[in-house]
């Protein structure tokens, strides 16, 4: 029973604002638009405002991104060496005898994933008090 006369009370408060709206529409149309068009122009204000004052606070995902990447190249940047060329147009010609040394297959592995971590923990621990 409580609910149904709050349900009733709701539906007639908003059923008596709506005649008023109404009435008020068809005796003064334009005194309606003015104070329409005035709460319009306050709920903007307002709103902008509120961004114009929290928009340095909260990065947005382009500039976190933007970040990141700049970042990311400083690190690239430190791990790899920068080989100085010489200037000299003379060349070596190696000999047969000596051999290409081929880099470890693990350094081939690791370089291009620098950015990326291994974490390591315990996968198989179980909890036996549930079972």
């Amino acid at each position: 029973m409580r609910g149904s006369w709050s349900n009733l009370l709701f539906f007639l408060l908003i059923g008596l604002g709506v005649i008023g709206l109404i009435a008020f529409l068809w005796s003064n149309p334009v005194a309606f638009l003015e104070k329409l068009l005035i709460g319009a122009f306050i709920v903007a204000g307002i709103v902008g405002l509120y961004k114009w004052l929290s928009k340095g606070k909260q990065p947005n995902e382009s500039q976190a991104y933007r970040r990141a990447v700049r970042q990311s190249k400083k690190r690239k940047k430190s791990t790899t060496r920068h080989i100085p060329r010489s200037t000299s147009k003379l060349t070596v010609i190696p000999t047969r005898s000596v051999k290409k040394k081929r880099p470890p297959l693990d350094r081939l592995k690791n370089k291009g994933h620098g950015h990326l971590t291994v974490i390591e923990g315990k996968k198989k621990k179980r909890k036996k008090g549930f079972l």
